[in-house]
């Protein structure tokens, strides 16, 4: 831990950093995604976006 930090702000901050870790290894689940297969920046954008609102269903 920090110095200076408290642990509640401690714990809040690994949780959070704990999600991200968990919605990014969601959406490398697929392939297009992980590969970042797309050329184009709006393409590999549209293929993400694509790729959240599956994952969002399928919660």
């Amino acid at each position: 831990m920090e110095p200076g930090v408290p642990a509640a702000e401690h714990q809040t901050f690994l949780k959070l950093i704990y999600k991200a870790e968990r919605a990014i290894s969601r959406l490398e689940q697929f392939w297009a995604v992980a590969a970042r297969y797309a050329k184009r920046g709006y393409v590999f954008l549209g293929t993400a976006t694509a790729a959240v609102v599956v994952i969002w269903l399928r919660t």
